[in-house]
């Protein structure tokens, strides 16, 4: 696109959304610096003439710090010409020393295709200008390929190998001896996408990187190699390289590339439905024949979106993509945008770090992500890389998205500034440092325990007591060697539990309903895989979340109802069959906490704020069903027979607040009554105050909860309004003022519930957490404490840094959250300041107002507010 079209289409995106447009911000592009840099092999520099490639002055500087033989963090933007900086090198080197390898390891397959595609490119093209072959062999090791593939890779002897993370762990190291050579003469190792190592893959990664620099250093004694590291967005980069690899770095963050001007679109739905802005969209970019790359946060909203625009997509332009989906489907749904068979792609965050296509015109984010704007600046990184291209933010109804709608100017700062502070990544998870140590082992066969420092030591007295290790001794040398007893399961990175889960059709049960052995079982989901009966694979949360048994799963504009789970070890079947019509589920699930250690504690006025381990259980009753008819639906709640278990502990903070803050209760009931008394004195009604109040007795809300859970609010304004009606009155407001005597019962409940909501939902502005690995749950009086009592835990088994991060950060999120709920306009609670869709109460016992009074109360404490 030209500046003339960009503004054309600017214009248009005014026009058809005049009364939802917050704000239009230009960033402008800039002239590129250029500096030349002599490489070992003169034919390189020849090269890079004839085709017109000037190295950037920070490409230069970066191939200067690789040549002395230091560790490198590179993070300059998206499109900088990172890449072009371990390509050039890899090829110099290969032409001075072929008995030398790589290491590129991404964090996602579409990044990895797309670079290696780029890299088959430049060789083809170095080729073609030489006329002569350059003999460089480079293998794709992905999880995807079957063990016969990965064998054959070995036996080809690659000089470069590409691979996930994941596939380093599972199987490159796994079977590091089929790749002696390899890794002998391993000269670099790129680490792409560093920001991306964060949370619970952070941590697993980070550790599966420093098995790898054990495994260079101790058992191939090649001190030699070097690590590249590449990041669009971090502000703290040498820091941060240095905490995942443990080895010293240097850092090149100052970028001298060239750069378009960008437009950063800000729109708010406002009055209008969300659902609606984005059809409307949708229907503008197709009109313009805009490349365009629209980014949802869930598999679930990807699916349904791609339903909601097929009146509009008459020509099949539009088409889903996420990871889950199984290889040969991401290829071809990739293969089909780059030829622009698709012009543009619902996407989860899949294609956050993906395919490099340069002739993308926009890419649109449909609210602010989980992370905030981490991942934000990363998807809008994908377009405006050739030419001009467009942003386009759509916010929606959640207390992050207000905040950023209110506050656009300091989102768009952010997004200019491109840099990111506080990622959490916490090395210290026993459970999986223990994980990681027992992989080691495997690995090195033998384990001189003298390289372990003092933790894995800890951890490793407790796996002898256990009887899955074991002490030999060097008779020789006399050195102390830790041996495996048995063998140990390998399992995934993206989350702390063992367990893994394979969605497959029906009709592929019989391949393993008599499966028993864990190895058994995992032999045939590999076989599955390679025959793609394989609908989507997923970890323990999504399992608990999306597929137990009853409820129902969308996949590749599909639904699917799970009819049964067959475990064999940690490797467990979920078999599906396909569902008709527009059905939705959700889990039913109560939940207890219990604290088990205090870390740390601080107090802020009257409130004591925790740190430390919590239990979490949670016993899951049954599923809700909602069935699609016409604008409404029904609901039906389907109980199990047996409740289903979980169980698991994890780090947390706790908010302890006085029992004093209860009597918030009657102000809020005195603030309801006197509104009731001037809007009866008003309107002149035959009725009285007295009257409603006794009334509003008569419901008791948690009757109606039981009964009616996530419609039981909706249950109740119907018999309010046709207590009104009987008397002659319809009147909105006196009745939700008569729906908030009835929430006056439990209105501390809700108030404490509000608040673990909110802070939950906006920490992202500060810590830059994932809002979706968190959950809370809120006590009148704890049962250890005796007092009110709100928790925020982390997701995920002993926690990965999460907790501490928000301990550090508590004040500064109090004081956000406050602003939030003060901030909100709407008449009661909504998805803009208190609602969540991962509510397990399925957001009941909410109440902003009397949370807007629990605060009330605490500043008046803290800071004196009036």
């Amino acid at each position: 696109m030209n500046y003339i079209i960009v503004e054309k289409i600017i214009d248009e995106i005014r026009k058809e959304f005049s009364d939802n447009v917050i704000g239009v911000e230009k960033i402008p592009g800039r002239e590129p610096s250029f500096e030349d840099y002599n490489f070992e092999n003169r034919e390189i520099n020849s090269f890079l003439d004839r085709v017109g490639i000037n190295l950037y002055k920070h490409q230069k500087e970066s191939l200067e710090i690789l040549y002395s033989g230091k560790n490198l963090v590179l993070t300059t933007p998206t499109a900088s010409g990172k890449s072009l900086v371990f390509r050039l090198y890899i090829l110099d080197r290969f032409l001075s020393n072929p008995q030398k390898t790589y290491l590129l390891i991404y964090p996602m397959r579409a990044l990895l295709y797309d670079q290696y595609e780029k890299f088959l490119e430049l060789l083809k093209s170095f080729e073609d200008f030489f006329n002569r072959k350059i003999d460089i062999r480079i293998g794709l090791l992905l999880g995807d390929l079957s063990y016969k593939e990965k064998e054959k890779l070995s036996k080809e002897k690659p000089h470069i190998i590409f691979t996930t993370v994941d596939n380093l762990h599972l199987f490159l190291l796994k079977n590091h001896e089929k790749f002696h050579y390899f890794f002998r003469n391993l000269d670099l190792i790129v680490v792409d996408e560093l920001h991306s190592y964060r949370g619970v893959f952070g941590t697993n990664s980070a550790l599966v990187f420093r098995r790898l620099i054990r495994l260079l250093k101790f058992l191939y004694r090649n001190s030699s190699f070097k690590i590249l590291s590449l990041s669009a967005t971090l502000s703290n980069a040498k820091a941060f390289a240095e905490k995942i690899f443990g080895l010293e770095f240097s850092s090149i963050s100052e970028n001298y590339s060239r750069t378009y001007d960008r437009w950063i679109v800000g729109i708010d739905p406002k009055t209008v439905g969300p659902r609606v802005i984005l059809k409307r969209l949708i229907r503008v970019l197709l009109e313009n024949k805009l490349k365009s790359l629209v980014f949802l946060e869930s598999k679930k909203g990807v699916e349904k979106y791609k339903m909601l625009i097929e009146d509009l997509d008459s020509s099949n332009l539009v088409f889903t993509y996420k990871a889950s989906y199984l290889r040969d489907i991401r290829r071809d749904i990739e293969r089909k945008f780059k030829n622009n068979e698709y012009l543009i792609l619902l996407t989860t965050s899949a294609l956050e770090l993906g395919i490099d296509i340069g002739d993308i015109n926009v890419v649109a984010n449909y609210g602010i992500p989980r992370d905030g704007i981490f991942s934000l600046i990363q998807r809008f990184g994908r377009c405006g890389r050739i030419s001009e291209g467009i942003n386009i933010i759509m916010f929606k109804r959640d207390a992050l998205d207000l905040y950023y709608s209110i506050n656009f100017k300091e989102l768009v700062e952010k997004i200019k500034r491109n840099d990111i502070e506080d990622i959490p990544v916490n090395l210290f998870n026993e459970k999986i440092k223990r994980k990681h140590l027992l992989y080691m082992i495997s690995e090195f066969g033998r384990l001189d325990i003298s390289i372990l420092d003092d933790e894995e030591r800890k951890i490793l007295r407790s796996l002898i007591e256990e009887g899955r290790v074991k002490i030999v001794k060097d008779q020789i040398f006399g050195k102390e060697y830790a041996v495996l007893i048995g063998k140990v399961i390998y399992t995934g990175l993206r989350n702390i539990s063992d367990k893994v889960y394979y969605v497959i059709d029906l009709s592929s049960y019989d391949a393993v309903k008599n499966v028993k052995k864990e190895s058994s079982a995992f032999r045939i989901a590999n076989m599955l895989k390679s025959r793609g009966e394989i609908i989507e694979e997923i970890d323990e949360s999504a399992f608990y979340e999306y597929l137990l048994p009853g409820m129902v799963y969308y996949s590749l504009g599909k639904s699917y109802r799970s009819v049964a789970v067959h475990s064999a070890g940690n490797i467990n079947f979920v078999i599906v069959q396909r569902e008709e019509g527009n059905v939705e589920t959700e889990p039913l699930y109560n939940e207890d906490v219990r604290i088990l250690e205090k870390y740390k504690e601080k107090s802020l006025g009257d409130w004591k704020v925790c740190y430390g381990m919590i239990e979490v259980n949670r016993e899951y009753l049954g599923y809700i069903e909602r069935i699609k008819l016409g604008s409404g639906y029904n609901q039906d709640i389907i109980y199990y027979e047996k409740p289903i278990r979980r169980r698991f502990t994890t780090k947390s903070i706790w908010i302890e607040i006085p029992e004093e803050y209860s009597e918030i209760e009657n102000d809020y009931l005195k603030i309801w009554k006197n509104k009731i008394i001037k809007h009866l004195k008003n309107k002149k009604y035959n009725i009285s105050y007295e009257e409603l109040y006794n009334f509003s007795t008569t419901i008791i809300k948690d009757y109606f909860y039981e009964k009616y859970r996530g419609l039981s609010s909706k249950k109740i304004r119907e018999i309010i309004n046709k207590f009104l009606e009987d008397r002659g009155i319809k009147d909105k407001r006196l009745s939700f003022y008569l729906k908030k005597l009835v929430d006056y019962q439990v209105a501390f409940r809700s108030g404490l519930h509000a608040i673990e909501h909110n802070i939950i939902k906006i920490s992202p502005i500060v810590t830059y957490i994932d809002s979706r690995e968190l959950g809370g749950f809120s006590y009148t009086s704890h049962p250890q404490t005796g007092k009110p009592v709100i928790f925020i835990y982390e997701g995920y088994e002993n926690g990965v840094g999460l907790a501490e991060t928000l301990y550090d950060n508590i004040e500064n999120l109090i004081n956000r959250s406050i602003e939030s709920l003060n901030s909100c306009k709407c008449l009661d609670g909504c998805p803009r300041c208190i609602y969540s869709s991962k509510c397990g109460n399925f957001n009941e016992y909410l109440d902003k107002y009397s949370a807007r009074l629990i605060y009330s109360k605490f500043y008046m404490k803290v800071k004196g507010f009036k």
